[in-house]
């Protein structure tokens, strides 16, 4: 029933089952360990083939919880509505569901940006405050022993003697 699309880590196939209808629920276990649920999006039925986005966000617990109220609503007003009623009744509550989900997904986008944006300055700090500093080693030296010194800038920098290098030799230290 579920197959993986080659290509897109992000997104998996799904093959829909023989009771599949619009608005259905489904869960399964995407390539990636999460658990993953999703709708049957409108015009689609048995054998359709839907992409479901498996990387952005993960289904929140109140999604399910929604999910399962609004079947059992459903079923309840079944017997009590006529049919035209029900499904109206029902497409509502799929779609103000499937807004939720956009909304969720948004927000999670928005986060990860945040997140780059944040990684990037952090990578981008340091490479501007970088600096080099000559080391004249002392006459207990030998190779792979390390030293420590306090850069201009405060930081302490720890590096290690390469081989080749001895007593006496001088060595510049990038940080």
């Amino acid at each position: 029933m579920y197959q993986q699309q080659q290509g897109q880590p992000q997104y998996e196939t799904v093959t829909l089952p023989g009771d599949a209808f619009p608005g259905k629920q489904y869960t399964f276990t995407a390539s990636n360990g999460q658990q993953v649920s999703f709708a049957v999006p409108a015009g689609m039925g048995p054998g359709s083939s839907v992409n479901v986005d498996v990387g952005a966000v993960a289904v929140a617990p109140q999604q399910q919880q929604y999910a399962q109220y609004a079947a059992q609503q459903y079923a309840a007003q079944q017997q009590t509505q006529p049919a035209a009623a029900q499904y109206a009744q029902y497409t509502a509550a799929v779609a103000q569901q499937q807004q939720q989900l956009a909304q969720q997904q948004q927000y999670a986008a928005l986060l990860a940006q945040q997140q780059q944006a944040a990684q990037y300055a952090a990578y981008q700090q340091p490479a501007q405050q970088r600096g080099s500093e000559s080391v004249t080693l002392p006459g207990d030296t030998f190779p792979g022993k390390e030293y420590s010194f306090a850069a201009p800038d405060g930081r302490t920098v720890t590096f290690q003697v390469p081989q080749g290098m001895g007593p006496g030799s001088v060595l510049t230290v990038s940080y």
